[in-house]
């Protein structure tokens, strides 16, 4: 999946209805951009519903402007002041998704590729390429293989980023407002969320064990909420994925050694 709509895909699962999608703006710096010249040029039909909503609002503001304009000032001051609040957490949600990415894909927990701006193969990113000064890659979501960091040299063929699939697939269920996996109809609490996630990431089965430790380690990296998980808390959420023969030791004998 290409790196934008990942970046937006993690963020609507990591902050829900707070994600507007225009991360790091916000939906009044869209409308900020358009033009009364360029709008009034279309027809009725022509224009979007944010145009339209725009256009309304300017002729409200004018004729507000013309029957108070004390009242109106301070309106539009205290439109600023909020303007200002929401563009903030905007910038910071957009922050915490981008350095949640880097995290994550310098942990290999989220798979990275590059192809060729002209079109191509798709090529692996090494992991390491995504630890330093790499947060000018959402700007355009773009890199060079040859030439990952700054400072960036001419004549490096440039190209744009991608995330593999199933990793982020397997990343977003470790998010607080992820989507419930295809099937189920009931509520994932974040605890089984990322329980969902570990037992897919770390493919476990009745075959496949994997060390209760091991366990652990993957629930403390997935889990993205507020406070730390306690150690006990961690220690039963790897003891749930794990086969009750297992906890004696015995997960990975054959049934016919299993009394």
């Amino acid at each position: 999946m290409f790196l934008a709509r990942a970046f937006h895909r993690i963020g609507q699962a990591r902050y829900g209805e707070d994600w507007t999608g225009y991360e790091p703006h916000t939906p009044t710096y869209r409308a900020s951009t358009f033009s009364i010249f360029d709008l009034v040029k279309k027809s009725h039909d022509e224009l979007t519903s944010e145009e339209q909503e725009w256009l309304a609002g300017t002729a409200r503001d004018r004729k507000a402007a013309e029957a108070d304009p004390e009242g109106f000032a301070a309106v539009l001051q205290a439109r600023h002041k909020a303007r200002q609040q929401e563009e903030s957490l905007a910038e910071q949600r957009a922050a915490a998704v981008q350095i949640e990415i880097i995290t994550r894909c310098e942990a290999g927990d989220l798979i990275s590729a590059w192809r060729p701006a002209t079109g191509g193969k798709m090529e692996p990113t090494p992991a390491h390429y995504w630890n330093g000064a790499v947060q000018g890659r959402f700007d355009s979501c773009t890199m060079s293989m040859t030439n990952p960091f700054p400072p960036f040299l001419a004549n490096h063929q440039i190209g744009f980023i991608f995330l593999e699939q199933a990793s982020l697939e397997r990343f977003l269920l470790s998010q607080p407002f992820a989507e419930k996996p295809s099937g189920l109809d009931i509520h994932l609490s974040p605890y089984l969320q990322v329980l969902v996630s570990i037992a897919r990431k770390m493919q476990i089965t009745p075959g496949n064990q994997p060390k209760k430790e091991a366990i652990m380690e993957e629930i403390k990296l997935a889990w993205t909420g507020q406070e730390p998980l306690g150690k006990t808390l961690v220690e039963y959420m790897a003891t749930i994925l794990r086969e009750p023969e297992s906890q004696l030791g015995r997960g990975n004998k054959k049934k016919s050694e299993i009394g």
